[in-house]
């Protein structure tokens, strides 16, 4: 414990590495709800020379992926 001038104590806090509780983080993952619950998700992943895109059906299976040059061709057939 440590006093401070006024004679008011207070506790001495550890730093969060010192604590004996050990620290869960979150998982970084998002639940995504479908409507309708048997619809597709569609992701691109945009790098710099290309774009991959991937169909997902509703219980998280792949349906296809495909890899784009990243350009206005490559954006259009991305898009079609």
């Amino acid at each position: 414990m440590l006093c401070c001038p006024t004679g008011i104590c207070r506790p001495v806090l550890r730093p969060p590495y010192l604590r004996e509780e050990p620290v869960v983080p979150k998982p970084r993952t998002r639940k995504i709800k479908l409507d309708p619950p048997d619809a597709n998700v569609v992701g691109a992943d945009p790098h710099k020379r290309t774009l991959t895109a991937s169909v997902l059906d509703c219980r998280g299976g792949v349906l296809g992926t495909k890899v784009f040059r990243v350009s206005g061709d490559g954006h259009r057939a991305m898009e079609a």
